[in-house]
């Protein structure tokens, strides 16, 4: 069973020795926090890094956010309360972050600033997500199991439930990759809900291996992204695949020798990445079943387990976070083959613009379009004179699914009109601001 936190006496510490993982990793860049990193998690578009850690004190920083190209610090906050889990939104616009005060807030990536925050949990918040595709809802789970579901643009709470009649904890939680379920570990199992029904308390899908020891519970847990299957770390070490669909255990990988904190799929759904309190970073490939390469610390030090693992948005970078302040970007390019672009049997087959979401709105919605080929795009909003309100896009962009939000922070209630134009089309939507 995890413990996550230990309190000490005050300590003045001189010096402390980083465990470093191998030198035949491909180290992009590294940084110290100050304090023990829980989390990290990559933006949409793969550009930022969001990290949450456990400091306690109010000068000490809680969360930062970093240029994953140069590694330099884009800013960071100092709240005085540890952060247990930060996660994007699907935009990129805003991040989610669990507190271990029982808190859960949702900010504002460019300006900061909370937007919303929610209050009902009664012990520290271990996880959080954001609902796929639009990010309108979020979820959260906590030290006692419950399991709530929040508005994120009313604030409200929308459902509550709980793992295992609230004896105990939620270790971790996600969101399916089309938002329609919920996936948690507690206990001895792994647990599904319907994102819908979360209310009535009735999970759908409980999955639990008649052979693990009864002290051996899952600690984490990551949906692949075509939505058949979950992984799930051990605390024994092991990394249990299943099956969704038919509720069956697909494979066991074993190699880990403690713990599993963090789990992540690849884009493609062909590798998983772990890390564990072994002191490990290991990458799998799911094909063969079998062990691509361990990264493993090249100076011994107790304990220094690695908190969260994450791979970029495109697979090309993998970025962990250890056990005392230390995060680090890896290139993923020496032991996997990343696609470099779409392949013609996954390339859209024309241009499509969504209604956006929700609608009405107030102040801000999301928009979504698809492109079936390379070219000049231009994306605008336009009131019912014609008048341009916001240029969205104006640049060339290759095939592909597009999602961007729009802010009417400065524009009265109306119907307004969106445009998306390509060298081939052109089609427009309305939608509705209500304040």
């Amino acid at each position: 069973m995890r413990v996550k936190y230990l309190s000490f006496a005050p300590l003045v510490v001189l010096s402390v020795l980083l465990c470093p993982l191998s030198s035949n990793a491909q180290l992009l860049w590294e940084r110290t926090q100050g304090f023990a990193t829980e989390s990290v998690d990559f933006s949409p578009d793969g550009k930022r890094l969001l990290v949450g850690s456990d400091a306690f004190d109010a000068t000490e920083v809680t969360i930062a956010v970093y240029d994953t190209d140069t590694g330099d610090e884009i800013y960071s906050i100092a709240e005085g309360v540890p952060v247990t889990s930060a996660v994007f939104s699907p935009d990129g616009t805003l991040f989610v972050e669990g507190y271990f005060d029982g808190t859960v807030r949702v900010r504002d990536v460019s300006t900061q600033d909370i937007v919303a925050t929610f209050g009902g949990h009664d012990s520290q918040v271990f996880a959080v997500d954001f609902q796929p595709p639009h990010g309108a809802m979020v979820v959260s789970g906590a030290n006692f199991g419950d399991i709530k579901l929040w508005d994120v643009a009313t604030g409200q709470n929308v459902a509550t439930s709980e793992f295992g009649d609230g004896l105990f904890a939620v270790w971790d939680l996600q969101f399916s990759p089309d938002g329609t379920r919920i996936a948690a570990v507690g206990s001895q199992q792994v647990k599904v809900w319907e994102t819908a029904n979360l209310a009535t308390g009735q999970e759908i899908i409980t999955l639990e291996d008649a052979n693990q020891g009864t002290f051996e519970g899952p600690e984490s847990v990551r949906w692949s992204r075509d939505k058949t299957m979950l992984a799930a770390g051990y605390d024994e070490g092991k990394i249990r695949l299943w099956d969704v669909a038919s509720e069956s255990l697909v494979s066991t990988l074993e190699g880990h020798g403690d713990e599993i904190n963090s789990l992540d799929f690849l884009h493609t759904g062909k590798v998983l990445i772990s890390g564990s309190d072994d002191e490990t970073v290991r990458l799998w490939d799911l094909d063969t079943e079998s062990l691509i390469v361990t990264i493993e610390p090249t100076v011994p030090f107790t304990d220094c387990n690695v908190s969260s693992v994450r791979f970029s948005p495109d697979g090309s970078r993998f970025a962990t976070a250890d056990c005392f302040d230390r995060i680090a970007l890896w290139s993923s390019a020496q032991w996997i083959d990343v696609p470099t672009s779409i392949s013609d049997d996954t390339l859209p087959t024309e241009v499509v613009l969504a209604q956006n979401y929700p609608n009405p709105f107030n102040p801000s919605t999301a928009i979504a379009y698809t492109l079936d080929r390379s070219g000049p795009v231009q994306l605008s909003v336009y009131d019912l004179t014609g008048r341009i309100v916001s240029t969205l896009v104006d640049s060339v962009q290759p095939a592909g699914h597009y999602e961007l939000r729009f802010s009417a922070d400065n524009l009265p209630s109306g119907t307004y009109m969106y445009r998306l134009q390509t060298s081939a089309e052109m089609l427009t939507r309305a939608m509705t601001l209500l304040r």
